[in-house]
């Protein structure tokens, strides 16, 4: 049975929006009546499924974009081989298979990408949130909260990046020497 995290990596996108949906439905209908200070009546329930599809939507068609991505720049791969370059690139280790060192410069190249759009934007996006989560406190003291996660996000926004490159260049480093030692234990082919 293939480990958690790359069943996750390898998951349809309507399984994740599935997923996402029910879960933000879930936060939704229980987490409306503890903001609204009173039973959960027909608006807690009907904004759960709205919300939960919008969310579900929202992250099966950025899941679909990054799978894409990951594509043109990888080319075709078998779903072993995705697991294993997503495995490589969550670990930070080489892949075990040598010939997908080429296929893993690629897709560190594709992820260092993301991580400036990443790095540039994130601090933007969620301090705007932790500021509107604010002045919603001021009127219900639940959104504090919510400020709260958003701050934290943010937190994360500013020092993930780092740790993020720090990985990816530790997994550069591995495949560059795996690429050096796969040249130099192939013979130079004579041309025809």
């Amino acid at each position: 049975m293939a480990h958690w995290r790359d069943q996750l990596a390898t998951a349809p996108p309507w399984q994740w929006g599935i997923g996402v949906a029910a879960v933000t439905v879930l936060a939704f209908g229980l987490g409306a009546p503890l903001v609204l200070h009173r039973p959960a009546h027909q608006e807690a329930w009907l904004i759960a499924p709205i919300a939960g599809a919008l969310v579900g939507l929202v992250t099966a068609v950025a899941i679909n974009r990054v799978r894409y991505a990951d594509e043109a720049a990888t080319g075709m791969l078998t779903r072993a081989e995705r697991i294993e370059l997503k495995r490589a690139t969550r670990t930070g280790r080489a892949p075990a298979d040598p010939n997908l060192a080429y296929q893993a410069m690629a897709l560190i190249e594709g992820r260092r990408q993301q991580i400036r759009v990443a790095t540039r934007w994130g601090p933007w996006i969620y301090g705007a949130f932790a500021l509107l989560s604010i002045l919603q406190a001021r009127a219900n003291p639940w959104w504090y909260a919510l400020t709260v996660f958003w701050a934290l996000w943010l937190a994360y926004a500013l020092v993930g990046g780092r740790y993020q490159r720090s990985r990816l260049d530790r997994i550069e480093r591995a495949v560059t020497i795996q690429l050096e030692d796969l040249r130099q234990s192939r013979p130079p082919q004579a041309p025809q």
